[in-house]
């Protein structure tokens, strides 16, 4: 009778803790299952690995971590080019972001923030060829240089298009300390005069 009460203990502990297990499971699950209606990728996928510490055998888990991981992946690109459009000055990553709307394009039912997100990344990807003008003031004795674009020479004003990007643009004049200016032009907005001129005896 010893045997069989003790036996029949360590059936109802055994059971307990596969329930215990299962309860864990489904309470994860459903969590992961409410950061995804979040659009919360990366917060459903650990909770997917919560669950496939516990059993990594739930191929069914498996595949759902599998493609809220593609969302959250796809979640950190676009968040990426927003965060800093200028990176598609790149041709490399210019197309990368062509291929990244189009993989959002593919996405049957795209939540709120992912349509908000295709819009933002739609724009940027339209603007980042548009040049800009932008203007160059000076004092018609510095000699201006755009590296990598032109030499400017001396004026009191100048306009040039530029594609947004980061740029560099210096200023020399005998008997004065040279200036060098470090600039951005951002897409779909207008730049303010930039004033290159030497100015500083030497």
């Amino acid at each position: 009778n010893l045997a069989v009460d003790t036996l029949a203990v360590s059936q109802l502990r055994d059971l307990l803790q596969a329930q215990k297990a299962q309860w864990r499971i489904d309470t994860t699950l459903d969590t992961a299952i409410e950061y995804e209606q979040k659009e919360d990728w990366a917060s459903a996928v650990a909770n997917y690995d919560d669950i496939l510490l516990t059993d990594p055998n739930l191929s069914d888990i498996a595949i759902m971590r599998l493609k809220a991981a593609a969302r959250a992946s796809l979640d950190r690109s676009i968040k990426a080019i927003i965060q800093d459009p200028l990176s598609l000055a790149s041709e490399e990553k210019f197309d990368s972001a062509k291929n990244t709307l189009s993989d959002i394009n593919k996405i049957s039912n795209p939540g709120v923030i992912l349509l908000e997100q295709r819009q933002q990344l739609a724009k940027i990807i339209a603007q980042i060829k548009v040049p800009v003008p932008v203007t160059f003031q000076s004092d018609r004795q510095t000699e201006v240089t755009l590296f990598k674009v032109s030499r400017l020479g001396r004026f009191q004003s100048t306009t040039v298009s530029l594609r947004p990007g980061r740029y560099t643009v210096a200023g020399e004049r005998p008997g004065f300390r040279d200036v060098r200016i470090d600039f951005i032009v951002l897409p779909g907005t207008e730049s303010r005069p930039l004033l290159v001129e030497c100015l500083e005896k030497i």
